[in-house]
């Protein structure tokens, strides 16, 4: 029996003004104007649920260097840089927690949203989350793993309007310039996680916070050229927990898009009006130095991401976007779990 493959993207970005929503998309790709292309079909049969996925495999390093260098020769086509490969874990944890949980979306089945898991494992940065799925209602997924992740790059960057070009605006960023990338597959589903991460700093003193004291602090020097410290931000994401049901295929489709919530507070020494400010116990930013050190408390009913921000004085902008991040870039997402 043939099967009946369904390939799916969801995307997060993050920006202070936009609480910029995406949803999760079933998408058909037209033949493409470049080297590569994605022929998928479309089935609203429901499957029975499978809560659990016992057997699969991780995509190995050349299928992640191929897909990395494919999304650089796209970049390269538009004048950007290259990005760099960095395994910060995210991505592996990521699509681990997909395939063996049986859900998609940028949260977990627990309403948890991937910013929190980015930080509980160490994320010292700032990431964008691409997620793809393609599974079978009938049959075996035979294709090739490789073939897979290219169609899925490939629809991300020209196939993409269904997500107002989120995707393709996300891996054409020039404010990003490492990427994290894995992927998990077994004969009935395959999942696409890729990290479009903003390293900009130098850490002295990696942020942490205490939660005996409730005191965050983090130190380092600003890397790119002419750019300092701005400002720092804390956002508010509502906990909840988002699961669309019926399930498709035994997938539990969950929050399919995600932002950095309501602006919740600013750090600085100086009080700004109609914003809450949190008085900070260390505020130096000294050209491309900074030190920071506050007091802030977990909500039990919510998650409070804290944001660095930089000057942008890249050269180069984004070729669809070009007032995208031009007042700033952030360059740290550590969120604060209740």
């Amino acid at each position: 029996m043939s099967s009946i493959r369904i390939l799916v993207l969801v995307l997060i970005i993050l920006l202070v003004s936009i609480a910029m929503y995406m949803t999760v998309e079933n998408l058909t790709p037209t033949t493409p104007t470049t080297e590569r292309s994605s022929t998928t079909t479309m089935t609203t049969t429901s499957g029975s649920p499978s809560p659990v996925t016992r057997g699969y495999s991780l995509c190995n390093s050349t299928i992640i260097s191929k897909a990395v260098t494919y999304i650089n020769e796209i970049r390269s086509g538009y004048g950007l840089p290259p990005v760099k490969y960095v395994n910060t874990s995210i991505a592996t944890y990521k699509v681990k927690s997909m395939m063996s949980l049986a859900y998609f979306g940028h949260c977990d089945l627990n309403g948890t949203p991937y910013l929190y898991d980015y930080t509980r494992i160490g994320g010292r940065y700032f990431p964008e989350e691409n997620l793809g799925v393609t599974y079978v209602y009938q049959g075996k997924l035979t294709e090739d793993p490789l073939n897979l992740t290219l169609d899925h790059i490939w629809a991300m960057v020209y196939n993409d309007s269904s997500s107002s070009w989120g995707h393709r605006d996300s891996l054409l960023d020039p404010t990003n310039n490492y990427i994290d990338l894995a992927c998990a597959y077994n004969d009935k589903r395959y999942f696409l996680a890729i990290y479009m991460v903003k390293i900009w700093v130098n850490w002295i003193d990696p942020p942490v916070y205490d939660n005996q004291t409730g005191i965050f602090h983090a130190s380092g020097y600003i890397v790119l050229e002419n750019s300092s410290l701005v400002q720092v931000g804390v956002y508010s994401i509502k906990k909840e927990n988002v699961i669309s049901w019926p399930r498709r295929a035994g997938i539990a489709f969950t929050c399919p898009s995600l932002s950095l919530g309501d602006l919740y507070a600013v750090v600085t020494p100086h009080r700004v009006k109609d914003v809450k400010t949190i008085m900070p116990e260390t505020y130096i930013v000294d050209n491309n130095y900074f030190d920071v050190t506050f007091h802030i408390s977990v909500e039990k009913d919510r998650y409070l991401v804290i944001v660095f921000w930089i000057d942008n004085t890249l050269p180069v902008t984004h070729p669809f976007d070009p007032e995208r991040y031009g007042g700033g870039i952030p360059i740290l997402a550590y969120t604060l779990g209740p």
